[in-house]
């Protein structure tokens, strides 16, 4: 965080996220192995977690978040200028609850807010706030989900990306979300394991065997969902799954659009749409 006149504060990397990264580790290292045995609630809460705050704190999810609130604190500032009226009772009332005395003129207010005269900066609170929050719903949904470790074959294994969790459809449903019915999730943890997440036909966790093929459309899936890069330690398999995933360019559709239906005096009507990625299925079908 950058606090005003202050240099930049680094305790939440450096104490707290620290700290949580080092727990959801813990939490990966002890499932991937299925000698462990079953594990406890509170590994599953680790992992629970560790996944959502890989779904919320990405780049684009502070787009997202910086976009959302610009255009909330805009459409505020909008309907208090309707008139002066209006914006001399959010004058009187913020006067009346801070305690602090506003100098300039409601008419004022409200001729440089219609002509565009002030400029909305979001600061890093609001998208940090969401970090956690979303987090906190993220795994809340995961917790409850059927889960399975995908292990991939010795000659093959999984890719990373900058934005692992790769939420995936039903092959012909565009609608994007945990809770589509028949959605598959998948989280690479390592090279050789995978957490694939499914809220159809909730049953305890597994361990399960793929082939290639199978991890090889899991990983178009994981590329396909990268915002700006992907890993793995071979080059070829780097450029084949790039090229079959078609990632090479950047998608021209952002991860979520915002459009307003309807607006007037009163409020506004507006939708948020999460866009689709490309997606990738097994023959027959079904999600890998």
């Amino acid at each position: 965080m950058k606090p005003r006149g202050a240099p930049k504060d680094q305790r939440l990397e450096s104490v707290a996220l620290a700290q949580v990264d080092g727990d959801c580790a813990t939490g990966v290292r002890t499932i991937i192995s299925p000698l462990t045995g079953v594990p406890s609630h509170y590994v599953r809460s680790l992992i629970s977690y560790f996944v959502g705050l890989q779904y919320s704190r990405l780049p684009s999810m502070r787009e997202f978040v910086t976009t959302m609130w610009e255009r909330g604190v805009k459409e505020m500032m909008r309907l208090t200028a309707v008139n002066e009226g209006r914006m001399q009772s959010v004058i009187d009332n913020y006067e009346r609850d801070i305690g602090e005395t506003i100098e300039v003129s409601a008419k004022t207010m409200v001729e440089v807010i219609q002509r565009d005269g002030l400029k909305v900066v979001v600061t890093e609170q609001p998208f940090l706030k969401h970090v956690f929050n979303t987090a906190k719903m993220v795994a809340d949904s995961v917790i409850r989900a059927s889960w399975q470790i995908l292990r991939a074959p010795v000659e093959a294994g999984f890719m990373l990306c900058d934005a692992p969790v790769a939420v995936v459809p039903p092959r012909g449903v565009r609608q994007i979300g945990f809770h589509v019915p028949r959605t598959v999730t998948y989280v690479p943890l390592s090279r050789a394991a995978c957490l694939r997440v499914s809220r159809y036909g909730r049953r305890p966790l597994q361990y399960r065997y793929i082939d290639g093929q199978t991890a090889a459309l899991i990983n178009q899936n994981i590329a396909a969902n990268s915002d700006r890069f992907i890993m793995g330690p071979s080059r070829r398999e780097l450029e084949t799954v790039v090229d079959l995933s078609r990632c090479q360019v950047p998608y021209e559709m952002p991860r979520a659009t915002f459009q307003r239906h309807e607006q007037n005096d009163d409020g506004s009507f507006e939708v948020v749409t999460v866009n689709p990625r490309n997606y990738f299925y097994l023959p027959d079908g079904r999600t890998p």
